[in-house]
């Protein structure tokens, strides 16, 4: 009308932006002066047969899709009319008759040619009632918002100067976002006339466009509802700012832009519509002078001979007087008919609250419509939900593991027989727990699904704590895990195009996601062995090759892959990982260094009480860097939806205040009725919910906790004041390696060390007999054929910084090298402990042992005339001085019972120093004594000490074995108890167990060992560590296999 009336274009926008009449005067006057309007008129000529003409781009549109499928029912919508009262047909048969010869538009069609597009007169057609397309069963639940409500809506749009439709779009994507997994990137369609020029208000012909109105909401602590409303009406103003831009022009730039052709081919653009009086002819009624009435419907099962253009949910608004009358069409192929009961109940819920409080906070607003969900429950359990992929799409792939590749079909095929034969063989019944041990297989999956069960039954009974040995049987119900994996996680959020990396053990409930979040999904799950986790490497090419798109994976492997190759997860969906504290410089190592970076990375918390997460926090470069410039450690997030947690004071359960510390308190739809047959500790860890009504009971983390302002949650402890490492509990009193130096033959640390056990290399020196013979000592092979140079000589061991250790060059020159590389070694072990003895107010000790005195044999100290010998010596030397007191140092200093003393003396150490000397067993039995120091709160520290091989070659455990080879080595560990964590240490491994015994004379001879008494000696460690199955519990083993 403003357009016709004053001949002033006016946008959308700007009409909103001018609220007064004062305003809008100035807008139209500014306009007027920019604009110099050159009506354009349409000729009113029909047009003749056979005449060429272009097509519209809608018309284009309609020919294309008619091409592809041309019994398709695109933009098709029926109506019909219902007629009560008196009717003249031929009059009503001769003005229909006047209006087909009036608009061309009903009279002709499209007619193809090579060289172009002809307009025809079209043809009659008859129409086959008993011919019809029913591929789309649809499901409709109605809503009517009464008077009262829809004024309230129309009053608060006015107050912020929109559309009713603005507001209530506004509302329907916030439900949409919370069914969405709390998705903040939603895209709904809605239809639009293209009407906006005079000239074309009167045409005959379809003259709509589509609209995909894509949102970002924000997503802050802070967001209110408003925020989101300004999101949104900012949205909606820009498209209909370019509302003429043709649909089809759109979708043709995407898959121009799109590197990802394969999405643009499986997912629409949009697969929701949202509809508000968009045709005032449909579902309207009009009343006629002498009581006839007409009503128009497009609902009835009369059009049923009728297709009709669908999408897989549609939302529309037909209008009744002042009522808000609604209808939820659903798609029932994909959705459950009680989604759109769900929708509809808590899209009223939205209503409410927004007009209670329209400035709400958008998480209390998402928590209100999350609770009405979750009060009507979802009568599936995971068969079900499995069974409803299984019939979508029987061929698809649902698991891989090596050769095995199962698709829905076969899974389910082996699930049946699983479950027939547990319920005929073995009497298996629901409620029954069937104890499953297997490895991690198809098969494993296959035995899960073959129980029998129903919603309220467990889904699964997970021993947890096993490591204090005191294990509790934690009992988790279907519905739990299925609320967690389709409605509560806005991170399982997995297309049937996913694919689920399968990496920890069934014995965590990690597990339950890798395994039912793929599928219950419809994607692809493949599984990776044990093997894979310690080469990150290999584990990396592994999820590149097979396109993984989404992992759950332990903080410790997480922190292994990224140290080795940053770039591992690039191009993933999400990266979930739990079970210790996150490292937030290795986090954003993955965000920068990932080509393309993953789409979400996520630190999520959960007891297994809880089935699986109840907390998560999505990082950002941004939130990483304020992290790491903070010093901070990164939080545990936000609670899931329908998950509610508290930090309250331990004793008096009071709530804490920001920033306070608490013990975490966790209730909701997930959490477990308790410990299988335990309700004395199910008593104590769930307790009644004080706080909220709808929420049954709480459990008790014993986890301390800080709300922080942002309305994350930071994790600070435990209550018990208990160590965890690699996510496993541990004790006070177990004992852990801090810190390490080694150097063995020609390898110079740890490291080079470990490489060389990984590589099965050889780090001793060897020289050929032609290199012997080049070197001059062929005269010494023909004395003595079966000499073989072999040994593990050890690099730089003449290299020692005496100025370092503030000892004198004379006295560095006359002490054991093995003395001097043992105090190198142990400083250098400390050092990688960070327990710099300067700085260090504990005590340590030292327990060492080292082979006999070198110097002395090198002097010839121990030769009939020492000093005559030293005369020589002194000559051959750099020594200057070769009197008694210098004799006596170099005997009795380099004593290999003074070694441990030499050394804590030059390091400071004052906690005991010891020489032990057990011969082979030297190493082990100083480990054991540090050990039982520790025990005894005295102190800690060792170091290792030798029968010689014919080839040269020690094959330990080889039909080849001839013995082993002598050489040079040394070995530091630094002990401390498991509560170095806490203090900043970084712990390598725990000691869980030691012995030490002696087989007395049970043996053939002093040097060699018996068998029987070693076992013993063994399974007295092995019940320290509480170690029941070694088989399967310990995955290396290194004991001597020399073969003599």
């Amino acid at each position: 009308m403003l357009d016709q009336k004053a001949r002033v274009q006016v946008t959308i926008p700007s009409l909103f932006q001018s609220p007064t009449i004062s305003d809008f005067i100035n807008l139209v006057t500014k306009i007027t002066e920019q604009q110099n309007p050159q009506p354009t008129y349409v000729s009113k000529t029909s047009v003749l047969p056979y005449q060429r003409a272009k097509l519209t781009r809608t018309q284009q549109q309609f020919w294309l899709f008619w091409r592809i499928k041309p019994d398709n029912c695109y933009y098709n919508v029926p109506m019909a009319i219902e007629i009560h009262g008196m009717v003249n047909k031929d009059a009503l048969s001769q003005s229909l008759q006047c209006l087909v010869e009036r608009y061309d538009a009903l009279r002709i069609v499209c007619y193809e040619q090579d060289e172009g597009c002809l307009r025809v007169r079209v043809r009659e057609t008859n129409v086959n009632n008993e011919d019809h397309d029913v591929s789309h069963l649809s499901y409709v639940s109605r809503l009517t918002i009464n008077i009262e409500l829809a004024e309230n809506l129309l009053k608060l749009a006015v107050e912020n100067d929109c559309t009713l439709y603005t507001l209530v779009l506004t509302i329907f994507k916030c439900v949409l976002s919370v069914f969405s997994h709390n998705s903040t990137d939603i895209v709904i369609d809605t239809i639009i006339s293209t009407r906006s020029q005079p000239y074309v208000t009167g045409l005959f012909g379809p003259m709509i466009n589509t609209l995909a109105l894509r949102t970002r909401l924000p997503d802050t602590p802070e967001t209110t509802f408003i925020d989101v409303f300004n999101t949104v009406k900012q949205t909606l103003s820009f498209a209909m700012e370019n509302h003429e831009c043709p649909f089809a022009d759109i979708v043709n730039c995407l898959r121009q832009v799109s590197s990802d052709k394969s999405l643009l081919t499986y997912m629409p653009l949009f697969r929701v519509i949202f509809e508000m009086n968009g045709y005032d002819m449909i579902n309207s009624e009009k009343k006629f002078s002498d009581r006839t009435t007409w009503t128009s419907f497009s609902d009835h099962s009369l059009l049923s001979p009728y297709t009709k253009s669908v999408t897989d949910f549609q939302v529309t608004d037909h209008g009744a007087a002042q009522e808000i009358s609604m209808l939820f069409d659903i798609n029932r192929a994909i959705f459950e008919e009680k989604t759109a009961e769900k929708l509809c109940a808590c899209f009223v819920t939205a209503i409410y609250c927004v007009v209670k409080n329209p400035t709400c906070l958008k998480n209390d607003l998402w928590k209100e419509i999350q609770q009405t969900g979750s009060n009507i429950q979802t009568p599936l359990t995971i068969h079900e939900c499995f069974n409803q992929q299984a019939v979508c799409d029987p061929t698809a792939e649902a698991v891989v593991y090596k050769n095995i590749r199962w698709t829905y079909a076969d899974l389910l095929h082996r699930a049946v027989q699983i479950g027939a034969i547990l319920q005929q063989d073995f009497n298996v019944t629901q409620h029954t727990i069937v104890g499953l041990c297997m490895k991690r297989s198809p098969d494993l999956i296959a035995s899960m699904l073959g129980i029998s069960v129903k919603q309220t039954d467990y889904c699964y009974s997970i021993y947890t704590s096993g490591s204090t040995g005191r294990p509790k049987g934690i009992t988790i119900q279907h519905q739990a895990v299925v609320r967690r994996i389709r409605t509560d996680n806005q991170f399982i959020n997995i297309t049937p195009y996913g694919r689920t990396a399968q990496l920890t053990s069934c014995s965590f409930d990690v597990y339950i996601l890798e395994v039912y979040g793929a599928l219950l999904n419809g994607a692809l799950l493949i599984i990776y062995d044990n093997n894979y986790l310690f080469q990150p490497k290999l584990l990396a090419f592994m999820f590149q090759s097979d396109k993984i798109s989404h992992v759950y994976i332990p903080i410790p492997i997480f922190n292994m892959l990224v140290e080795h190759v940053p770039g591992a997860f690039g191009g993933m969906d999400c990266i979930l990982f739990a079970g210790d504290r996150a490292n937030p410089r290795l986090m954003r190592n993955v965000l920068v260094q990932s080509q393309p970076s993953p789409k979400q990375l996520v630190n999520v918390y959960g007891p297994t009480e809880i089935t699986c997460i109840a907390t998560c926090y999505q990082a950002s470069i941004e939130s990483l860097d304020k992290i790491i410039r903070h010093g901070s450690q990164v939080p545990i997030g936000i609670p899931l939806p329908s998950t509610s947690v508290y930090s309250v004071r331990h004793y008096s359960l009071d709530l804490t205040s920001d920033d306070d510390e608490g013990e975490l308190l966790i209730g909701g739809f997930g959490v477990s009725d308790g410990y299988l047959k335990m309700p004395e500790k199910t008593a104590l860890s769930f307790i009644p919910n004080i706080f909220e009504n709808n929420i049954d009971h709480l459990y008790r983390t014993g986890d301390i906790v800080k709300q922080l302002r942002d309305g994350n949650i930071s994790f600070i402890g435990w209550l018990d004041d208990q160590v965890k490492i690699a996510g496993y509990q541990l004790s006070d009193t177990d004992i852990a390696i801090i810190g390490m130096s080694a150097r063995y033959g020609l390898l110079e640390n740890s490291s080079e060390f470990w490489h060389t056990l990984v590589n099965r290399t050889d780090y001793c020196s060897h020289v050929s007999t032609e290199e012997l013979k080049q070197s001059g000592f062929e005269q010494l092979l023909k004395q003595n054929p079966n000499y073989v140079y072999a040994a593990c000589t050890m690099k730089n061991a003449n290299c020692f910084d005496h100025v370092f250790f503030e000892i004198s060059k004379r006295d560095a020159t006359i002490t054991d090298p093995q003395h001097r590389i043992l105090l190198d070694s142990a400083y250098e072990a400390l050092e990688d402990a960070g327990l710099v003895t300067d700085k260090y107010s504990g005590t340590i000790g030292m327990f060492a042992a080292v082979y006999r005195d070198t110097n002395a044999d090198y002097y010839k100290l121990f030769q009939a005339n020492p000093l005559e010998i030293f005369d020589e010596a002194r000559e051959q030397s750099d020594i200057s001085m070769f009197d008694p007191a210098t004799v006596m140092r170099v005997e009795i200093g380099n004593m290999i019972d003074g070694a441990a003393t030499f050394i804590a003396y030059k390091l400071d150490l004052n906690g005991p120093a010891m020489a032990i000397q057990t011969a082979c067993s030297s190493s082990g039995t100083a480990l054991h004594v540090a050990l039982r120091s520790i025990e005894a709160d005295s102190g800690y520290n060792y170091q290792p000490g030798m029968v010689l091989s014919k080839t040269g070659f020690c094959r330990s455990f080889d039909e080849q074995a001839a013995g082993v080879v002598g050489g040079d080595c040394a070995g530091v560990v630094v002990l401390m108890k498991a509560k170095a964590v806490k203090l900043g240490y970084t712990i390598r491994c725990l000691i869980k167990g030691h012995a030490v015994n002696n087989d007395g004379r049970k043996k053939t001879s002093c040097s060699v060992t018996s068998p029987d008494i070693q076992a013993q000696c063994m399974k007295k460690a092995l019940t320290m560590a509480n170690i029941n199955n070694p088989t399967h519990e310990i995955s290396y083993i290194e004991v001597h296999g020399p073969g003599t």
